[in-house]
């Protein structure tokens, strides 16, 4: 799984920096959640917007149903 939010990842320190290998398998990870977090965040505005046009619905026909 991934490392927890506000955490740091630790890499293998060698010759020249980080071990590029496990840097780009970290990177990986990161895009591969940030597109699934992206998914997650469209499909929930997607139920809020169906959620306010199915409230302003009701609303209508509150008042359609109170005149």
């Amino acid at each position: 799984m991934s490392t927890p939010p506000g955490t740091a990842e630790s890499f293998a320190v060698v010759r020249r920096g980080f071990d590029r290998e496990q840097v780009t398998d970290a990177v990986s990870r990161l895009e591969a959640e940030v597109v699934l977090l992206r998914a997650d965040r469209d499909a929930a505005v997607d139920r809020a917007d169906r959620a306010a046009a199915d409230a302003a619905a009701a609303r209508s026909r509150a008042e359609t149903l109170e005149a």
